[in-house]
């Protein structure tokens, strides 16, 4: 899952819901990498009830996979960020 994905699931977007739903019904292996749990975690501190988005971030966490990345993913991902961001994007 991507983060804008699962920032329509917190923001109750029913496309997102009703897929999550059917996912889980058919017992399918859902996974995330950890950049996507980090892009929650920074809007949950930037939301004005942090405490509410961290748990609500912690039990998500409980029904995912969270795929873990390596160093040169690390480098590659912030070099991109740095790019689109520069680019207004």
């Amino acid at each position: 899952m991507d983060t804008t994905f699962l920032i329509d699931l917190f923001r109750g977007d029913r496309k997102a819901l009703l897929l999550m739903e059917k996912l889980g019904r058919e017992k399918e292996h859902i996974s995330t990498t950890v950049i996507n749990i980090a892009e929650l975690y920074r809007g949950a501190y930037l939301h004005k009830d942090t405490e509410k988005k961290l748990r609500e971030i912690e039990e998500l966490e409980n029904l995912l996979i969270i795929l873990d990345m390596r160093r040169e993913s690390a480098k590659i991902y912030g070099k991109l960020y740095s790019f689109l961001k520069e680019k207004g994007k």
